[in-house]
């Protein structure tokens, strides 16, 4: 019985795996549901507070033992929405940063924040090294409200960095 139980629970297993299912309870473990490249991309922030002082969201992070982990999903949902549906980047990059606001409590001094995006190697030989970083905007605190504000746009309305 345990034999024909593993089979069916394997055969299940793969099935969703194959077509993308990812829900509970039938779901393929996510980590094996598609193959990485050499890179990753994540959108990023880089703070800065009334005072002028940029922050380091690793640093930060890490000062407070927060996991950045636990926020990277959101962080490369950035780039998937801007590659495949740019309707959805703002929304995207919004939520990353109120979360990460929410998450690592000095970045409540923050009055706004550069947008870009990071792209890292996977090869742990080369940890940490920033192969290219593409700015994309800024994060602001417009009236008490945090709003993105893409390149493009600054220079349209012609806003100073």
């Amino acid at each position: 019985v345990s034999v024909a139980t593993s089979a069916v629970l394997i055969t299940l297993n793969w099935t969703c795996g194959a077509f993308g299912i990812h829900s509970w309870p039938f779901s393929a473990y996510p980590t094996y549901s598609f193959l990485r490249g050499s890179t990753v991309k994540y959108g990023w922030f880089i703070p800065v507070t009334a005072q002028g002082t940029t922050l380091d969201l690793d640093q930060e992070a890490k000062a407070i033992k927060f996991r950045k982990e636990n926020i990277l999903p959101m962080a490369e949902r950035i780039v998937t929405a801007l590659e495949y549906e740019p309707g959805k980047a703002n929304e995207a990059i919004l939520q990353c940063w109120l979360r990460w606001r929410t998450e690592v409590p000095i970045l409540q001094t923050a009055t706004s924040a550069q947008v870009v995006i990071r792209e890292y190697p996977l090869d742990p030989d080369a940890h940490g090294e920033l192969i290219a970083e593409t700015h994309l905007g800024e994060m602001q605190l417009i009236q008490g409200e945090w709003r993105y504000l893409s390149d493009s746009l600054i220079q349209k309305l012609q806003i100073p960095k």
